[in-house]
């Protein structure tokens, strides 16, 4: 998408360093990003269910892997050190909110 999202938004680049610490994670895993991804937040605290949002039965399917994908604790230290808990990747976010969540590094 030339650095922008589906509404024409600047992509930042640490939302494509996240996109790429969940492929390595999943990569490791043995799972695909999207099932990586949909396990990594529904083990969040406060998170009931994640929201997910298939086109096809292909997608929904591989949705649903995820129920299979264990996480232990060096996977969400890696995940969370990536986009911590309360950050968004998505600046423009942070910026409609007025906030900047990023950890002091």
């Amino acid at each position: 998408h030339g650095g922008e999202d589906n509404l024409g938004r600047k992509v930042t680049p640490t939302a494509f360093e996240v996109i790429e610490e969940v492929v390595r994670v999943a990569d490791r895993k043995g799972c695909t990003p999207a099932q990586l991804a949909l396990a990594w937040n529904a083990g969040r605290p406060g998170i009931t269910a994640p929201i997910i949002g298939p086109r096809t039965l292909e997608q929904c399917k591989d949705n649903l892997g995820a129920v299979a994908v264990t996480l232990d604790k060096g996977d969400l230290e890696q995940l969370d050190t990536a986009a911590p808990p309360l950050s968004t990747a998505m600046k423009y976010y942070d910026a409609a909110l007025g906030l900047d969540l990023r950890p002091n590094v």
